[in-house]
């Protein structure tokens, strides 16, 4: 799926890649994904077949589907924060320092709790943007919704991911423990598609202008 311009506006097409496209993958920091940059040959052509959306309705479309990714990579990042969160409770009742579980202390207590209630809050927000875009996906109230689950849940599960690191310490560095790669997954998130700056300047205008 491509968009491209038009003297009629934006584009959408589902176009087959075989005749000339060229994909060069793109390292990332979290290796359990795969990105690439995709340059489209000149054997490449849209027929009339091929286009999905023209001009108003592509503009939509671009919206409904921009909405979606910004949804499903939020909720990728908060389910990697409450994983870390399990994680660090059960490490922190088993790891021992100074003769108890170090999740007596009240520091770790306290961190704990606060990762708790960050990934409780970001689930919400994620819920209730999804129940909105489910009944008005182009509504001007569902386009803030998603914008706060969004910023709001990835800003959130990189900072669970960050204290997760803490909890465990040196052992969630290494290459076999799952932490450093839900740290990776949610801090990927961050700023993909688009950052934490960018979301939270629609919520503004969005505020501004009485549109929430």
């Amino acid at each position: 799926m491509v968009i491209a311009g038009s003297q009629e506006g934006p584009v959408v097409a589902l176009l087959d890649a075989e005749p000339g496209a060229t994909v060069t993958e793109v390292p990332l920091i979290d290796r359990t994904r795969r990105c690439g940059n995709v340059e489209m040959g000149s054997g490449i052509s849209a027929e009339s077949d091929t286009i999905l959306a023209r001009g108003g309705e592509a503009e939509q479309l671009i919206d409904r589907l921009t909405n979606i990714a910004a949804l499903a990579l939020t909720t990728d990042a908060v389910g990697a924060a409450a994983r870390a969160l399990d994680l660090s409770v059960n490490y922190a009742k088993d790891r021992c320092q100074f003769g108890r579980p170090i999740g007596s202390f009240q520091a770790v207590k306290h961190k704990l709790a606060n990762m708790y209630v960050t990934v409780a809050a970001c689930q919400a927000a994620i819920e209730k943007a999804a129940e909105k875009f489910d009944s008005a996906p182009l509504d001007a109230s569902t386009q803030v919704a998603i914008a706060a689950a969004s910023r709001f849940g990835r800003s959130g599960a990189g900072r669970v991911v960050g204290d997760a690191m803490q909890v465990h310490g040196g052992i969630g560095y290494t290459w076999e423990h799952d932490c450093h790669i839900l740290m990776k997954r949610a801090k990927f998130a961050e700023t993909y598609l688009s950052d934490g700056w960018a979301q939270g300047d629609r919520l503004v205008n969005a505020l501004r202008t009485g549109a929430a």
